[in-house]
């Protein structure tokens, strides 16, 4: 897989990402409806069932969703970022995100329907902007919040060519980005979810799926 982003593209297309404003109760809430609408809404294909993927994933959908991640993320971090990651054993309990305080989801629609977040501490996250934007940061501000946006973005791009060359189709939403230090993300209870922690010098951050299969 290759992206033909360079980081003065990247630049420009983080300042496109639009975000939910107002306090952190008020983007918990906001985020909520989102996640909601992305999760039950139709997107433009006919959802393909659970027996669809049983066949096509015979060891389990939960193992390719890791699998796709992990190769995503670090494609663009190796090739985008230049950050060296390494990838930890798969979650699926998200206790371990509490202590992050920025959160940047997109949501899919297509063949399933999900959304990708990226969970991390603040200090990482500054840690990451200053990397690939050349500069020193020195708190969580709009580059931070727009610069984890449109990694999620590309994560979840890496992730759509994946599913789309096993007829998988995907389409992708608007990242949208969070900060605080008392928000929640929520999902439908029935939504399955896979992490995937990464670890670097400045520390550590998750990538995070939730998806329906229907």
């Amino acid at each position: 897989m290759k992206f033909s982003y360079g980081k003065r593209a990247i630049s420009r297309e983080i300042k496109k990402i639009k975000h939910l404003r107002g306090g952190v109760h008020r983007y918990a809430a906001q985020v909520s409806m989102l996640i909601d609408s992305e999760i039950t809404g139709k997107g433009r294909f006919r959802i393909k069932t659970n027996s669809f993927f049983t066949r096509l994933y015979p060891v389990g959908f939960i193992v390719e969703f890791a699998k796709k991640i992990i190769k995503s993320t670090e494609e663009i971090f190796n090739t985008m970022i230049f950050m060296e990651i390494s990838a930890g054993n798969p979650l699926t309990e998200g206790k371990e995100v509490l202590d992050c305080h920025i959160s940047a989801m997109i949501g899919l629609t297509g063949d399933f329907v999900g959304m990708l977040a990226i969970h991390c501490p603040g200090t990482v996250g500054m840690a990451i902007t200053g990397e690939m934007l050349g500069m020193d940061i020195e708190e969580v501000d709009e580059d931070v919040k727009d610069t984890l946006g449109e990694i999620a973005n590309m994560v979840a791009g890496g992730i759509k060519q994946a599913f789309a060359a096993e007829n998988v189709r995907l389409e992708l939403s608007i990242p949208t980005t969070v900060s605080g230090k008392s928000y929640t993300v929520s999902s439908p209870t029935k939504s399955n979810r896979v992490i995937i922690p990464f670890d670097l010098e400045q520390g550590r951050f998750f990538v995070e799926m939730k998806y329906n299969l229907n």
